[in-house]
């Protein structure tokens, strides 16, 4: 069975110091200690579009991942393969997930490493031992794990994770922990953010529409372990763009939702109130230069209003995010979820341009002088 964890859920490493290795790193302390690995907060998750909206108290799947003992010297003095089935067995360095929560012992850690970084559902596809395994520091570890967007779109297999430096073990929460044996305690956070969003509904004069898209524009396609972003996908969408996707959505499909006859299998949530929690929800790498934007694409848009008419498609575009105060988000953080609670569909934010690109706009006001006409006046 799978074993599952908040989205900031807390890995507890108690921690000694670990065997030989191939670096060249100066000893610090080669006496060979205890670890007691443990992780905790389980809990179950949701999936992406048409679901229920995750909240703080669940979780992601982890499922596999790697375990490495980090020296000062930014060495990787060891590394554990965790694996979500089988027998741990530290000889062939696994370790399965059953026992990290139960809590394992490591016997015998050199005393070198100096904290403890974990990668969990790397989703690297069939070269992923072949990369995991393959660096001998942390710097190139971070820099050449380079992860797809188009792997983190099962919120409960996202990419997490986390790092804790080597303190003194507490005996309180390990009790057959010696003395002198370490610890060190893990926060581990997906390296994307999610966006969802809620009800879809209109108000004011207008009184219908049907809803054919929804257009993530604007992100990553990749990044890496030490935040470096590449591939930038920004669709200079327009009017006409398929049911099956053009562009950027026919590579990266869990980007959008869209239906040409209409997302009618979602009409929980283009109905107000929404029913069930039920979201529409994106994953995304956040932290680079450049934020998502959020396209609707409607058609049939009517109005209370008479003679007042729409020409199909129209357009409602998400071009930024405040938060709970009502200050602009510039900068997104991973492991976190923004929620949209609904998106008003209503006169004053309708257009015929699909996500346009900004402009400068410079304003300058003159006021008029008088003008003066001498007239004559009739008697």
């Amino acid at each position: 069975m799978k074993t599952k964890f908040s989205f900031l859920a807390t890995l507890v490493v108690a921690l000694g110091l670990m065997s030989c290795s191939e670096n060249n790193d100066l000893p610090v302390d080669t006496d060979n200690q205890s670890i007691y690995l443990k992780i905790g907060n389980i809990e179950s998750a949701q999936t992406r579009s048409e679901g229920t909206a995750v909240t703080e108290a669940e979780a992601v799947t982890l499922t596999d991942g790697y375990i490495y003992f980090i020296t000062a010297q930014d060495g990787i003095k060891e590394w554990y393969k965790i694996a979500s089935s089988g027998t741990s067995d530290v000889a062939n360095k696994v370790i399965t997930t059953t026992d990290l929560k139960n809590g394992f012992k490591f016997s015998n850690v050199s005393g070198e490493v100096s904290k403890v970084y974990i990668v969990g559902n790397p989703n690297l596809g069939s070269g992923e031992a072949t990369t995991m395994e393959g660096f001998k520091t942390l710097s190139e570890l971070k820099a050449g794990v380079n992860v797809g967007i188009s792997s983190q779109n099962n919120v409960q297999d996202l990419t997490i994770v986390g790092e804790g430096g080597v303190t003194a073990v507490n005996t309180t929460q390990h009790p057959t922990a010696a003395a002198t044996d370490r610890q060190a305690v893990v926060s581990l956070t997906p390296l994307c953010a999610r966006i969802e969003i809620g009800t879809v509904k209109v108000i004011g004069t207008i009184t219908g529409y049907t809803l054919k898209g929804i257009y993530v524009n604007r992100f990553y396609a990749n990044k890496t372990l030490s935040n470096v972003f590449s591939n930038l996908q920004s669709e200079e969408l327009t009017d006409n763009f398929s049911t099956a996707g053009t562009g950027i959505y026919s590579s990266y499909p869990t980007m959008c939702d869209q239906n040409d006859a209409g997302l009618g299998s979602q009409t929980l949530l283009v109905t107000s109130p929404t029913t069930g929690n039920n979201v529409w929800a994106y994953q995304f790498f956040p932290g680079g230069t450049e934020n998502p934007r959020i396209t609707f694409k409607l058609t049939g848009v009517t109005s209370s209003v008479g003679g007042e008419s729409y020409p199909d498609p129209q357009f409602v575009n998400i071009r930024g995010f405040l938060n709970s105060t009502g200050t602009a988000i510039t900068t997104f953080a991973p492991g976190t979820i923004y929620h949209i609670n609904e998106v008003s569909i209503e006169k004053n934010n309708l257009t015929q341009l699909p996500d346009p690109e900004d402009i400068n706009l410079w304003v300058t006001v003159t006021i008029n002088t008088w003008k003066v006409e001498v007239v004559t006046p009739v008697m």
